[in-house]
């Protein structure tokens, strides 16, 4: 039934208002939550830091819309913003191809240093290997020295002994000669004149072979005085002369004929000496030698374990570059896969085409953008 005149209308019944959304940037959380294509495309936006806050809501407000709406049907201002997006990504794009760059060059570093370490730890190797071959070569030197010096020590010891033996047999010999000059000289003389006994010169003569029957017999003689001696002590003291006499030459010859055995075994251990002086000398120097080469041989040893250690200690560094490398890659992928592939392809959907992407939500009438202010992606 119409209202009189003078009656009021009722007032129509007051529409319930919708919940209020919650918001990121300008855009409802509705219109966020079931598109990871456009969430991947705003996350991007957002993270443009370069871009001022109020920038970067504009166009997460406008993006949906923008992408939703056919290329051949967009507004202006939605080209407008779908364009701006677009560089937003670009750059997105490539900062993760720098990055992927830097990786690279980063991993070709430490790939270059480790060809160097490398090389360097081959180097230190073949070092040591070098110097263990003289240490060996070294050692065998000082054992043939020690082998030779062992010999002519043999040799020195032996001339020496033949030395001692002959020198001792030449010794007696001028002994022998001097007892029996003094026996001629003073103890013949004294028993001729019956002023001695014959006992000193009975020692010689038996020491030195004389005669049997003379050593018996003079004994008798000797003990008679000069006056009382007959022919036969006569003879006796004759043949002890002759006998003493034929001694001394006899000696005299054998003392004459050793001088040259003598000196030349003298000259022979002197030799012997120098070899042996020679052969220490030459010893000392080979353990020296050998001494220097180990010595030389430790520090290439020192030289191995620390080139060692530190290609060992690069490796962490080289997996490192290896994962980040990894990573910016992965990274570079998958946002050209979510992010820049998708927004191309609802960049490019012109009406009555079909882009398998997820289902888009509600547009963003045009007019919600009316009045924005267009920016340059990287400008304030």
């Amino acid at each position: 039934m119409a209202p009189t005149k003078g009656q009021k209308r009722n007032a129509p019944e007051a529409k319930k208002a919708p919940a209020a959304k919650k918001t990121r940037g300008n855009v409802t959380e509705a219109s966020v939550t079931e598109d990871p294509t456009m969430k991947a495309i705003e996350d991007t936006i957002e993270q443009a830091d370069k871009l001022p806050l109020s920038c970067r809501n504009m166009l997460v407000t406008g993006i949906r819309g923008s992408l939703n709406t056919p290329s051949d049907e967009r507004h202006e201002v939605q080209v407008l913003v779908v364009g701006m997006v677009d560089e937003v990504i670009a750059c997105g794009e490539a900062g993760l191809l720098e990055a992927l760059d830097l990786s690279k060059a980063v991993e070709t570093s430490t790939e270059a240093a480790k060809v160097e370490l490398a090389t360097k730890l081959s180097n230190a190797e073949a070092i040591l290997a070098e110097k263990t071959k003289a240490v060996d070569e070294k050692t065998l030197a000082n054992a043939a020295a020690g082998e030779k010096l062992a010999a002519v020590t043999v040799v020195h010891s032996e001339k020496l002994a033949f030395q001692c033996t002959g020198d001792a047999a030449m010794v007696e010999l001028q002994q022998n000669k001097a007892a029996v000059a003094v026996g001629i000289e003073k103890d013949l003389k004294a028993i001729v004149e019956g002023e001695a006994d014959c006992k000193e010169l009975l020692a010689t003569l038996q020491k030195l072979s004389f005669d049997e029957s003379l050593i018996k017999a003079l004994p008798g003689t000797c003990s008679r005085a000069p006056a009382d001696r007959g022919s036969f002590d006569g003879m006796v003291l004759n043949q002890l002369e002759t006998s003493l006499t034929q001694k001394l030459v006899d000696l005299s010859k054998a003392v004459e004929a050793e001088v040259p055995g003598a000196k030349e075994r003298a000259d022979a251990v002197v030799a012997a000496e120098e070899q042996v002086t020679a052969a220490t000398a030459f010893q000392a120097n080979a353990a020296d030698e050998q001494a220097t080469a180990e010595a030389s041989r430790s520090e290439a040893s020192v030289g191995v374990e620390q080139a060692a250690a530190t290609l060992a200690a690069h490796e962490p560094e080289e997996s490192k570059a290896l994962t980040v490398r990894e990573q910016k890659a992965a990274a570079l992928e998958e946002f050209q896969k979510s992010t820049r592939g998708p927004f191309e392809m609802l960049r490019d959907r012109k009406a009555g085409m079909i882009v398998d992407v997820p289902s888009p939500e509600a547009k963003v009438a045009p007019s919600e953008l009316e009045g924005a202010i267009p920016v340059t992606v990287g400008g304030a």
